[in-house]
């Protein structure tokens, strides 16, 4: 996903700037973007945790069946 946004970003902001003759407009909207990723990103839910489980303990328990 990462990458697709390092191909779309130029590219839209350079579009914004040939239509509008103003490359701020485009460097603007970029930077909206990333404010509302950003917050969305902090919004978001964090996932289940994960426990590793001892190896040890788990061959001990596979050698005694």
């Amino acid at each position: 996903m990462f990458a697709l946004g390092q191909i779309v970003g130029p590219t839209m902001v350079g579009w914004i700037a040939d239509g509008s003759g103003n490359l701020e407009l485009g460097l603007l909207l970029s930077a909206m973007v990333l404010w509302v990723g950003a917050v969305l990103a902090w919004l978001q839910q964090p996932t289940a945790t994960f426990e590793p489980s001892d190896p040890v303990e788990n061959i001990e328990k596979q050698a005694s069946k």
